[in-house]
């Protein structure tokens, strides 16, 4: 089995065998992330109700159209805009947009808190958890006009084309390298600029986070360099989020963000002063020149984890450093000479800016009270 979707059905209906949901409910599912701290925190005006992307039955017209070659993007978005990555792919979309915890799929509008529009990827979630959904024909309803919220979503199955809808909505999808982007609401400039800005990622995206990186493939990785201590006063800190069990033929790129400024500086003296693990302080090494990897972390197996690359630059130079977020813990990072435990310091911030890990298991949530 070769299809990323395919395989993503597969690997749920594995963990939740006894109530795996359909493959259309699962692929059509998004994940959690909070709304970064970059980001204004502008409250939407319109409540999420059953928005859909796949429709059978309810267009009022498709006009299916060739694949479009991704548009040049400038380095910067306009004011109110910012970038979103998933895999090679890199977006442009408005502020106000957030991410939520369940997709066009499962939505329920009594439950979900109202929003300007949505981003959303790829999720390994079981769709029970994701709320309920509102099918038509195969496909999903797309509510109300009243009830319905723009959105942007990274997708892998969408066909290339653009659905009419009444009341002035439109769907619109484009292939954009390994994935669809698709767009759905009634500013069609919005949906224009959004599509127009659409590219793949050469090298690496807005936030400097590569598409692919050894650690998604390499559990026993660790960076090169000195350590977090050679890099001086942090001044910025660049989050790379990376999906550990990637799927076949899609970069294990989830999403990037960046800090900078105090909240970088204070981050960075949090990595920097967080305490060694116990297994670390009895270890043959106690300089620290040879670390263990942080593989003794995965004391169990989850269906979707994943790990931060940070780029920490400083007055001085760059060091980078691994945190894992294994669900079974321990909680730790890896800057090539010393294995330190996270804090919700250290971790808070982060996890904050760039909306990952997609679940939070128990451990991470007790850290971060």
């Amino acid at each position: 089995m070769n299809d990323p979707a395919e395989t993503l059905v597969t690997r749920s209906l594995e963990s939740h065998a006894g109530s795996a949901p359909s493959d259309a409910t699962l692929l059509g599912t998004v994940h959690r992330r909070l709304r970064r701290r970059r980001r204004a925190r502008t409250a939407g005006a319109a409540v999420l109700a059953c928005a859909a992307v796949a429709v059978v039955g309810v267009g009022i017209h498709s006009l299916v159209r060739p694949e479009v070659a991704p548009a040049p993007s400038v380095a910067q978005p306009p004011a109110g805009w910012h970038w979103e990555s998933y895999a090679n792919v890199e977006v442009q979309v408005p502020d106000a947009w957030t991410e939520i915890n369940a997709g066009h799929l499962a939505t329920c509008p009594k439950e979900k808190a109202r929003m300007a529009g949505w981003v959303g990827r790829p999720s390994m979630l079981p769709g029970i958890a994701m709320g309920c959904g509102v099918f038509v024909g195969g496909g999903v309803d797309v509510g109300a006009p009243a009830n319905r919220v723009p959105y942007v979503l990274f997708d892998f199955n969408a066909a290339p084309g653009v659905t009419r809808y009444d009341a002035g909505w439109t769907k619109e999808v484009r292939a954009v390298g390994a994935l669809k982007v698709e767009v759905f609401g009634t500013d069609d400039a919005v949906r224009e600029r959004v599509l127009a800005s659409a590219r793949v990622i050469e090298g690496a995206d807005s936030n400097g986070c590569a598409p692919t990186h050894p650690v998604a493939t390499q559990p026993s990785y660790r960076p090169a360099g000195d350590g977090l201590a050679s890099v001086g006063t942090v001044e910025s800190i660049g989050i790379c989020a990376y999906n550990s069990t990637p799927y076949p033929r899609v970069p294990p790129l989830l999403a990037s963000a960046g800090l900078t400024g105090d909240q970088a500086r204070e981050v960075g003296a949090a990595l920097l002063d967080a305490p060694l693990p116990d297994i670390a302080a009895t270890s043959e090494d106690e300089t620290g020149r040879t670390p263990l990897s942080s593989t003794h972390s995965s004391r169990c197996a989850t269906s979707d984890n994943e790990v931060l690359v940070l780029q920490v630059r400083g007055d001085r130079g760059e060091q980078e450093v691994v945190v894992r977020l294994d669900s079974c813990g321990p909680l730790d990072t890896n800057d090539g000479q010393r294995i330190r435990l996270l804090t919700k310091a250290s971790a808070g911030p982060l996890l904050d800016a760039v909306g990952r890990p997609e679940e939070r298991g128990p451990l991470l949530t007790r850290l971060l009270k």
